[in-house]
């Protein structure tokens, strides 16, 4: 077999000095993509091995038309390697992953010994992270996992699952257009600020419902926390940064 491990290293190094990578059509962008490429094509079903020297492995998970391999594009690959900096700097001992899918970002982080709080509130994608993490044989007591939503509020709300790429999946009301077959159902959700706490790294990943738990977030109350927010929209970009 390829060993494909090496091509995400030299990936990780031109991502890590190359400020261009997130550039289309730029040395660095071409240079990351182009390795990117190369590390993906190492595997399909399920992934074992190293992500910037931690431990990781990934079962053969059906999201639909996504793909284990899929979840290692570049802007994924520059997140873990921000993540991995930010640990090294010893100021920060939680971790929260809103949006934590089948727990990559969650098991790696646990595996840094960052305290990690995870949520995921669709039954089938949380059934596959719990598969992961016994596959990764966590059991240091670092990951809480909880198959509910984050919200602005504590309630129940309606949930779209998209049929053909449950990575599309979000809260019926966020205004996300939802595409294909989709099945809905009621999830619970807890109240952002009822979770987060100082001294953490926030990861929002909630297609389409960002800017509702960003705008709840109570920021006064907590301090020296850094935020990853997908901005997936028009109107989630433009509500983030008029607030800041």
């Amino acid at each position: 077999m390829k060993n494909y491990h090496k091509y995400l290293e030299a990936a990780c190094s031109v991502l890590s000095t190359n400020p261009e990578f997130n550039v289309p059509d730029t040395v660095g962008y071409n240079a990351a993509k182009m390795l990117v490429d190369e590390f993906r094509s190492g595997f399909s079903s399920s992934f074992n091995g190293e992500v910037l020297g931690i431990p990781i492995n990934l079962l053969d998970c059906d999201q639909g038309v996504v793909l284990v391999k899929d979840l290692f594009v570049i802007h994924e690959i520059a997140l873990l390697i921000k993540i991995q900096e930010l640990n090294k700097s010893s100021k920060f001992k939680n971790f929260f992953d809103f949006g934590a899918n089948i727990g990559l970002y969650s098991i790696f982080a646990s595996n840094l010994n960052l305290n990690v709080k995870s949520f995921e509130p669709d039954p089938i994608t949380y059934d596959l992270f719990q598969a992961n993490i016994s596959e990764n044989n966590i059991n240091n007591g670092n990951l809480q996992t909880f198959n509910s939503a984050i919200w602005s509020s504590e309630t129940e709300l309606e949930f779209t699952r998209v049929v053909e790429n449950r990575t599309a999946s979000g809260i019926t009301k966020s205004g996300k257009n939802f595409y294909g077959e989709t099945n809905t159902f009621s999830v619970q959700c807890v109240n952002v600020n009822d979770v987060i706490k100082s001294d953490s790294i926030i990861k929002i990943d909630v297609e389409g419902s960002e800017l509702e738990i960003f705008n709840a977030i109570l920021w006064e109350d907590i301090s020296n926390v850094v935020l990853f927010i997908e901005l997936g929209s028009e109107e989630v970009r433009t509500g983030i940064f008029n607030t800041c």
